[in-house]
């Protein structure tokens, strides 16, 4: 059981870099010592968090970009009426906002299990490489390819949690 924890962080000291040793912050442990390495989330599973978070925005650019006649008071019912690339541009945005939290869960808990930051960031990485093909198949109507990527980034985001369940 974990008793100790570096929350809240004083403002003073400054955030440690991945893999880095930090003095326990506990004084007195309460059951068991305190770790004397804290879990970091890697620069690189932040970028590919930050990066999978805007995914929908870029699907919504891509549903309302360049129409005339985008009505921007009621767009939700502008969007159902949409067919074609739009109207796939807009399922591919609720598919991303879809597979977001499982991703960044997975990627929290993998880092609070301290999985190895190179694996975190490789799926990390892989992840974001194939939501980006899956929203450009989806726009493009490329049905069996797009569940293809889908079932990649899927399984990279079991990966985080399996390999937390390994430790």
């Amino acid at each position: 059981m974990l008793n100790c924890w570096a929350w809240p962080r004083p403002l003073s000291r400054p955030w440690p870099k991945a893999g880095a040793q930090r003095p326990c912050p506990c004084t007195q442990p309460i059951l068991e010592p305190c770790p004397k390495d804290l879990p970091v989330i890697s620069t690189t599973a932040i970028a590919c968090l930050l990066i999978a978070g805007l995914m929908p925005l870029l699907a919504t650019a891509v549903a309302k970009w360049g129409f005339a006649h985008y009505d921007n008071h009621n767009p939700r019912q502008w969007l159902a009426q949409q067919s074609g690339a739009r109207a796939r541009a807009n399922a591919a945005q609720a598919n991303a906002f879809e597979a977001f939290p499982f991703f960044a869960v997975g990627v929290i808990v993998a880092s609070l299990a301290q999985v190895d930051a190179t694996r975190i960031q490789a799926l990390s990485a892989v992840f974001v490489l194939a939501r980006l093909a899956f929203i450009y198949c989806y726009i493009t109507d490329k049905a069996s390819l797009r569940s293809v990527v889908w079932g990649v980034a899927m399984a990279c985001s079991i990966a985080l949690y399996g390999s937390a369940l390994a430790l």
